[in-house]
């Protein structure tokens, strides 16, 4: 899978863990917070990413993550612009707020606004319509939770 970012496209380097699978021994490892409480104990420092659905808190997360996951199930599921939102402002979060679930092209830019600095895209997905989208409106009137543009 690829990550799309206002940049363009990226490689994917995150390795996601389900709770029963060992945890690889290097890489960028993300797991569920369920599984983040039992690995932080056992492995202390070893997992640098979780994954979140949108009805998951995001008060209480570790501020020095890499990485933030959330999983969602439907587009019109607008709690992930809260989500990313609240971690940016609220929590402060400076690691990378990613997406994954089935997005239009047209939310993309919004993503961003709202703190999201990329969006996982199949690889059975063209991501020209995203790019597209994002570059259609180059300007803003409101502020942003993160400005369009962080590298991952």
């Amino acid at each position: 899978m690829a990550l799309f970012t206002p940049e363009g496209l990226v490689e994917d380097q995150a390795i996601r863990v389900d709770d029963e699978a060992p945890l690889p021994k290097e890489g960028l490892v993300m797991v569920s917070v369920a599984r983040w409480f039992d690995a932080a104990k056992e492995e202390p420092g070893r997992i640098r990413g979780l994954v979140l659905r949108t009805d998951d808190p995001v008060d209480g997360l570790p501020p020095d993550l890499d990485r933030i996951e959330f999983e969602v199930e439907r587009f019109t599921d607008g709690r992930v612009f809260t989500q990313a939102r609240l971690l940016r402002r609220r929590h402060g979060f400076r690691g990378v707020i990613s997406v994954t679930g089935p997005f239009l092209p047209d939310q993309a830019a919004h993503l961003f606004r709202c703190g999201v600095d990329a969006i996982v895209v199949p690889d059975d997905v063209d991501p020209e319509p995203w790019a597209r989208t994002v570059a259609r409106f180059p300007r803003y009137y409101q502020s942003a939770a993160r400005g369009v543009g962080v590298r991952i």
